[in-house]
């Protein structure tokens, strides 16, 4: 029986249009109550709490002064919830991380990684090649130099995976292209079963929805690198979660009042 345990902590808000980001074009008319106005999305971390220490899932977004100067200028970071300051309030010290999987490393799901230099740092191998060299369309998403700036991920050594590994006991990766080259999903087995940790795979429980009229077994979003990936990673997590419930979303509204709840799973 495995102990991990999963706890989410959100690093900032990014506001968005849900019908410019959550749900594909093809697919509003069948969702008539998504609102016209932005909606304040948070950006969760994991801290996953194992036998032999801690593993951290993505490290989050910025400080609020570059987010706004750099991605959005509606973003910001609330005092005291950078990765660090999280970890902090709980007793436990950067150094105390052993390991950090990045669900694919965009902007928002990558700052303060430095901190972390002494862990192992584990990405997708088409994740790291394309964060590194990535498509002008991208260039943002990543930080590319041309911007002026450093993407926090330079300079560290990331090991890269690929297919379906297992990271440590009962804590294993699998492949959920689509919504990035090299996204991976991660998953964690707890005393309450499985939960699936799926970055940017998602955005909205409603992407795992059918709607039976167009034929589709689930309800792509708008926001992709590779549509037809997206829609196959939605397909396989909707497969192979026991509840949809225990898939969380790295901008999961409704995961807010969730962890005011209940602010660890698994135990």
């Amino acid at each position: 029986m495995y102990h991990n345990t999963v706890r989410p902590l959100n690093t900032g808000f990014i506001p968005v249009y849900p019908k410019k980001c959550h749900y594909h074009h093809s697919v509003v008319s069948y969702y008539p109550n998504i609102s016209d106005e932005k909606q304040v999305n948070p950006v969760f971390i994991f801290l996953i709490e194992h036998e032999s220490g801690y593993c951290l899932v993505d490290t989050g977004m910025s400080s609020t002064e570059r987010a706004q100067k750099y991605h959005d200028h509606d973003a910001w970071q609330e005092p005291g919830t950078a990765v660090q300051d999280h970890l902090e309030k709980l007793g436990i010290a950067c150094e105390d991380v052993g390991t950090v999987i990045l669900t694919h490393m965009h902007w928002d799901h990558v700052y303060n990684l430095e901190k972390f230099a002494h862990a192992r740092i584990i990405a997708h191998e088409k994740e790291k090649a394309f964060a590194y060299a990535p498509n002008p369309l991208f260039y943002k998403n990543y930080e590319h130099q041309s911007l002026g700036i450093k993407a926090p991920f330079i300079d560290l050594q990331i090991e890269t995976c690929a297919g379906e590994v297992e990271i440590l006991p009962g804590v294993r990766v699998f492949e959920t292209h689509g919504h990035s080259p090299g996204h991976i999903s991660v998953e964690v087995d707890t005393k309450q079963g499985k939960y699936i940790l799926a970055g940017d795979s998602a955005f909205r429980l409603d992407n795992f929805k059918e709607i039976p009229e167009m034929g589709f077994t689930v309800t792509p979003p708008e926001k992709f690198a590779d549509i037809v990936g997206c829609c196959n990673s939605l397909e396989l997590q909707k497969n192979r979660c026991e509840d949809l419930s225990h898939i969380f979303m790295t901008h999961e509204v409704s995961l807010l009042e969730r962890c005011d709840k209940t602010p660890v799973f698994g135990v």
